[in-house]
Protein backbone atom coordinates (compact mmCIF):
# COMPACT_ATOMS: atom_id res chain seq x y z
CA UNK A 1 0.00 0.00 0.00
CA UNK A 2 2.85 2.34 0.81
CA UNK A 3 4.32 1.93 -2.67
CA UNK A 4 1.04 3.01 -4.27
CA UNK A 5 1.05 6.23 -2.26
CA UNK A 6 4.66 6.86 -3.23
CA UNK A 7 3.96 6.34 -6.91
CA UNK A 8 0.91 8.60 -6.74
CA UNK A 9 2.95 11.30 -5.00
CA UNK A 10 5.73 10.98 -7.56
CA UNK A 11 3.24 11.14 -10.41
CA UNK A 12 1.64 14.27 -8.97
CA UNK A 13 5.05 15.87 -8.49
CA UNK A 14 6.01 14.98 -12.06
CA UNK A 15 2.77 16.42 -13.38
CA UNK A 16 3.29 19.63 -11.41
CA UNK A 17 6.88 19.81 -12.61
CA UNK A 18 5.76 19.33 -16.21
CA UNK A 19 3.09 22.02 -15.82
CA UNK A 20 5.64 24.44 -14.39
CA UNK A 21 8.09 23.60 -17.16
CA UNK A 22 5.41 24.10 -19.80
CA UNK A 23 4.35 27.42 -18.25
CA UNK A 24 7.92 28.70 -18.25
CA UNK A 25 8.74 27.44 -21.74
CA UNK A 26 5.60 28.83 -23.35
CA UNK A 27 5.85 32.20 -21.64
CA UNK A 28 6.65 35.23 -23.74
CA UNK A 29 9.93 36.06 -21.99
CA UNK A 30 11.54 32.61 -21.91
CA UNK A 31 13.40 32.83 -25.22
CA UNK A 32 14.62 36.44 -24.84
CA UNK A 33 15.80 35.75 -21.28
CA UNK A 34 17.57 32.59 -22.41
CA UNK A 35 19.29 34.48 -25.23
CA UNK A 36 20.28 37.26 -22.84
CA UNK A 37 21.68 34.77 -20.33
CA UNK A 38 23.68 32.96 -23.02
CA UNK A 39 24.99 36.26 -24.39
CA UNK A 40 26.17 37.49 -21.01
CA UNK A 41 27.72 34.11 -20.22
CA UNK A 42 29.56 33.97 -23.54
CA UNK A 43 30.79 37.57 -23.06
CA UNK A 44 32.16 36.70 -19.63
CA UNK A 45 33.87 33.58 -20.96
CA UNK A 46 35.39 35.40 -23.94
CA UNK A 47 36.59 38.28 -21.74
CA UNK A 48 38.18 35.77 -19.38
CA UNK A 49 39.92 34.07 -22.30
CA UNK A 50 41.08 37.41 -23.67
CA UNK A 51 42.46 38.58 -20.32
CA UNK A 52 44.16 35.43 -19.12
CA UNK A 53 45.09 33.38 -22.19
CA UNK A 54 47.85 35.70 -23.36
CA UNK A 55 46.68 35.72 -26.95
CA UNK A 56 48.09 39.21 -27.54
CA UNK A 57 51.59 37.70 -27.38
CA UNK A 58 50.85 35.21 -30.17
CA UNK A 59 52.34 36.52 -33.41
CA UNK A 60 49.95 34.64 -35.67
CA UNK A 61 47.03 36.58 -34.11
CA UNK A 62 48.58 40.02 -34.66
CA UNK A 63 46.01 40.93 -37.34
CA UNK A 64 43.25 40.82 -34.69
CA UNK A 65 44.89 43.42 -32.49
CA UNK A 66 45.75 45.92 -35.22
CA UNK A 67 43.40 48.88 -34.99
CA UNK A 68 43.65 52.63 -35.28
CA UNK A 69 41.09 55.40 -34.94
CA UNK A 70 39.80 55.11 -38.52
CA UNK A 71 39.23 51.37 -38.32
CA UNK A 72 37.49 51.69 -34.97
CA UNK A 73 35.30 54.56 -36.21
CA UNK A 74 34.34 52.58 -39.30
CA UNK A 75 33.47 49.52 -37.21
CA UNK A 76 31.33 51.53 -34.80
CA UNK A 77 29.56 53.29 -37.69
CA UNK A 78 28.76 49.94 -39.29
CA UNK A 79 27.44 48.50 -36.02
CA UNK A 80 25.32 51.60 -35.34
CA UNK A 81 23.80 51.54 -38.82
CA UNK A 82 22.98 47.83 -38.50
CA UNK A 83 21.31 48.40 -35.13
CA UNK A 84 19.27 51.29 -36.51
CA UNK A 85 18.18 49.15 -39.47
CA UNK A 86 17.03 46.33 -37.21
CA UNK A 87 15.17 48.77 -34.95
CA UNK A 88 13.40 50.45 -37.86
CA UNK A 89 12.35 47.13 -39.42
CA UNK A 90 11.12 45.83 -36.05
CA UNK A 91 9.17 49.04 -35.46
CA UNK A 92 7.59 48.84 -38.91
CA UNK A 93 6.65 45.20 -38.48
CA UNK A 94 5.08 46.03 -35.11
CA UNK A 95 3.15 49.11 -36.26
CA UNK A 96 1.52 47.52 -39.33
CA UNK A 97 -0.59 45.00 -37.35
CA UNK A 98 -1.40 47.60 -34.72
CA UNK A 99 -2.80 49.99 -37.31
CA UNK A 100 -4.71 47.34 -39.23
CA UNK A 101 -6.19 45.56 -36.20
CA UNK A 102 -8.77 48.25 -35.26
CA UNK A 103 -10.21 48.13 -38.76
CA UNK A 104 -11.21 44.50 -38.17
CA UNK A 105 -13.60 45.54 -35.40
CA UNK A 106 -15.37 48.38 -37.20
CA UNK A 107 -18.95 47.78 -38.27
Amino acid sequence: MHKDVTFATVDIKNIQLLRNYDAIKTSFWFTPCLILFLTITSCMILLFIDLYAGLDAAHWLAFLYYADANITRSLLTTIASCVMTVISITFSITIIPLTSAPSQFET
